[in-house]
Formats: structure tokens, sequence, C-alpha cells
């Protein structure tokens, strides 16, 4: 997988939450792992916002991400 379509969903920003890695792509939002193999979609709330994710942050067990462009938002999730 490395044809131009593919680096198109590259990783934009990556953090750790416990034992859960969080991963923030360019057009595929954020994905969280509990094992580090298994990704599941941790989207909710930014399905609009997917191609201009720009930073990833944990606070404790808390998710802050930031959108980048001409409208950039914020968005909290908390990790259980």
């Amino acid at each position: 997988k490395n044809t131009p379509e593919d680096l198109e969903d590259d990783v934009r920003a990556l953090t750790t939450v416990g034992t859960s890695v969080i991963v923030g792509m360019r057009y595929e939002g954020v994905w969280r792992s509990t094992d580090g193999t298994n990704f599941t979609d941790f989207n909710q709330g930014i399905q609009d916002t997917r191609s201009n994710i720009g930073a990833l942050a944990t606070v404790g067990n808390v998710v802050i991400m930031a959108t980048s462009g001409p409208s950039p938002q914020i968005w909290i999730r908390r990790v259980q």
C-alpha cells in the first residue's frame, strides 16, 4: 500500500490513553485500538471534519482534537 491514494490517509496525530492507542488520520478520522492491531472507529461527532485533523492531545483519559482550516473545531472525548 504505497500508492498516492494511500498516502492521502496519512497519520496526523498519535497518542495513548491508558492501554488505548488513539490515531488521527487525514480523511479517515480518529481510530482507537486497545491491542495495537485492531482499530475501531472513534469518530463520533467529527464526521464532517475528518479531512482537517490537525492536532491530537490527551489530558488524563480525555482526548482533545483540533481541526485545521478556515473554521477550526475542537473535539473532546473521554476514553473509558
